[in-house]
């Protein structure tokens, strides 16, 4: 779900004798920081500050891992839960970047493996300087927490990388945070306990996988990969990826939308992270393919999904079309 703040075109689509539309709904927030991990921990963006290893025991590293089915690099953190002084993870300096009461943040990780200490709890975002106990978790239950306030319903399941998204924000006069896991919205609640201005985190820091060093419960914390972080300026809507004409469901009228677009310099709207983004290439039909029919529940009865012998039709005339412009060494819009 990587957006680039442009709005979503009204436009009509055909596919055989279905015809789709695409509603017209701006965009709520700008990507204003994005971490790739190829080899490095600085931004796609210049000008924004880079990520800092935290790595008492020198073990952190880039590798080579499969994350959803494409080989690619990514940031193995690697520390101890006890003491905590050898907690490894990441930090980043987020004076200015976004206003403190209202940004997003959009990972893509893994822990791999369950809490070493701490009662079962696993950090994933402090905003506390790493002075409270307070702050964003996957619980002992394997469900992901804004500690203390609310906790979520689909199982994190360890290991295996997840889709992850955490806004906080205000809706009117109210402070709101909302998470969402692999698409799915996890929990929502009025709190502002994560927000980037408070008096124990002056340097308005950022802190990613390290549990606090004051308090009680110090010792939440595992090993893990990341694959993919992005900062938002405002709420980030919760999507399933792929649904790249946001009606609820991975479905035949989000691959009309790739192919129109396909070749051309669109955001897709649910894109999956890390897939070209401000791109429509091939590895977005790759994308929508394997999520197909994924949805948010209850969506599914509304869906416009093709029979086997449609969507067998569907797939053969992208494969057909990728091989022709193959030959032809360009990529073109088609109409």
């Amino acid at each position: 779900m990587i957006r680039s703040g442009c709005c979503r075109l009204p436009v009509l689509y055909a596919c055989g004798s279905i015809v789709f539309g695409a509603t017209a709904t701006p965009a709520t927030a700008t990507p204003v920081a994005t971490y790739r991990f190829n080899n490095s921990l600085a931004a796609d963006q210049s000008g924004v500050p880079s990520l800092l290893s935290v790595d008492p025991l020198g073990l952190n590293n880039f590798e080579d891992v499969v994350v959803d089915g494409v080989s690619q690099r990514v940031f193995h953190w690697r520390g101890h839960a006890n003491p905590t002084s050898q907690q490894a993870g990441l930090t980043l300096d987020a004076t200015g970047l976004v206003p403190y009461n209202n940004y997003s943040i959009e990972m893509v990780f893994e822990f791999l493996e369950p809490a070493q200490a701490g009662g079962g709890w696993r950090r994933i975002v402090d905003t506390q300087n790493r002075q409270s106990d307070n702050g964003f978790y996957v619980s002992p239950g394997n469900y992901l927490q804004v500690y203390p306030v609310v906790t979520g319903s689909t199982p994190f399941i360890t290991p295996g990388f997840h889709h992850v998204v955490l806004s906080n924000f205000i809706n009117g006069t109210q402070r709101e945070v909302k998470a969402s896991l692999d698409g799915v919205l996890q929990l929502t609640s009025n709190t502002d306990q994560l927000n980037l201005d408070n008096a124990n985190n002056p340097g308005h820091l950022l802190s990613f996988f390290l549990d606090n060093l004051a308090g009680p419960a110090q010792l939440e914390y595992a090993d893990g990969r990341i694959a993919f972080l992005q900062i938002h300026d405002n709420i980030l809507d919760v999507g399933v990826p792929g649904d790249y004409n946001g009606n609820g469901v991975v479905d035949a009228a989000d691959y009309a939308i790739f192919r129109h677009y396909l070749g051309t310099s669109y955001q897709l709207g649910n894109e999956v992270s890390g897939v070209t983004p401000a791109q429509v290439t091939i590895d977005d039909y790759m994308a929508w393919q394997a999520r197909f029919g994924n949805a948010i529940p209850g969506a599914m009865s509304s869906a416009v999904i093709p029979e086997p012998t449609a969507l067998a039709n569907l797939l053969l005339g992208i494969a057909a079309m990728a091989i022709g412009r193959m030959k032809r060494g360009s990529w073109s819009r088609v109409a």
